[in-house]
């Protein structure tokens, strides 16, 4: 991984065609690593808490979010379609 980027699911991100609150994922880039210093992903979301980090950065979209956790690079991919399909 030599990017920093931290994979978070939430309820609020999205809504339901009934305007209803949904899951969505968010992928936050905070810059690359060091060559020779990179780390797993499991060792970097090891001692994050996940509404903490997103609080800290975008705290108004803090605000409407519950259920907030970390994914997998891949789960995220998976779910969400990729870094590529940004708003």
């Amino acid at each position: 991984m030599k990017e920093m980027t931290f994979y978070i699911e939430a309820l609020g991100f999205l809504e339901d065609e009934c305007g209803n609150p949904a899951h969505g994922g968010m992928a936050i880039t905070l810059g690359n690593f060091k060559p020779g210093c990179e780390i797993p992903y499991s060792e970097l979301i090891k001692n994050v808490d996940p509404m903490d980090l997103v609080s800290k950065l975008l705290p108004e979209v803090a605000k409407i979010l519950s259920d907030v956790r970390f994914i997998t690079p891949e789960e995220h991919d998976e779910k969400y379609g990729g870094d590529d399909e940004c708003i």
